[in-house]
């Protein structure tokens, strides 16, 4: 497994992060709901961090690999448990275990605060997969995503 560091992000990251999600996330917001639009993405993306900078319960870590920006986690912890409310690995770095560690990690947080972990995925999304082996199991559907959860069932 590649060897990573987290740290919190701040604002001189943002544009870089947003670049990160377009580039992780673009192919399956087209698949779903057609289309990609830079505006609206660019302003969901910055609404998203002004909400993050808020919140004390959520943090946004940046994933490091040798100094260099090599993916972010965004969680939050709610009143039903810990949100894992994104994960991005940039392609350059999946397939060598640190989303894993990321998402295990995140679980072993949960687990020693005795909350389930939560989190929704797009459908078209593959990373489903991963989330499943980690032991989540789908709670609710919708259209466009499946929400997923792991730890006790509500």
């Amino acid at each position: 497994m590649t060897m990573y560091t987290l740290r919190p992000a701040t604002t001189d990251a943002i544009e870089t992060l947003y670049a990160l999600h377009r580039e992780t996330m673009r192919e399956y917001v087209e698949q779903t709901y057609g289309p990609w639009d830079e505006a609206f993405q660019r302003k969901a993306y910055w609404d998203r961090w002004n909400d993050i900078v808020a919140t004390p319960e959520r943090t946004l870590d940046v994933v490091l690999v040798d100094g260099e920006i090599a993916g972010y986690l965004d969680c939050e912890l709610q009143a039903d448990g810990l949100h894992l409310n994104n994960i991005r690995v940039a392609p350059r770095w999946q397939g060598q275990g640190i989303g894993t560690a990321l998402v295990v990690g995140v679980i072993v947080l949960a687990v020693a605060d005795g909350v389930p972990v939560q989190l929704q995925v797009l459908r078209v999304n593959p990373a489903r997969t991963l989330y499943e082996r980690l032991g989540f199991v789908v709670v609710e559907e919708t259209a466009t995503h499946y929400r997923m959860q792991r730890g006790t069932l509500q």
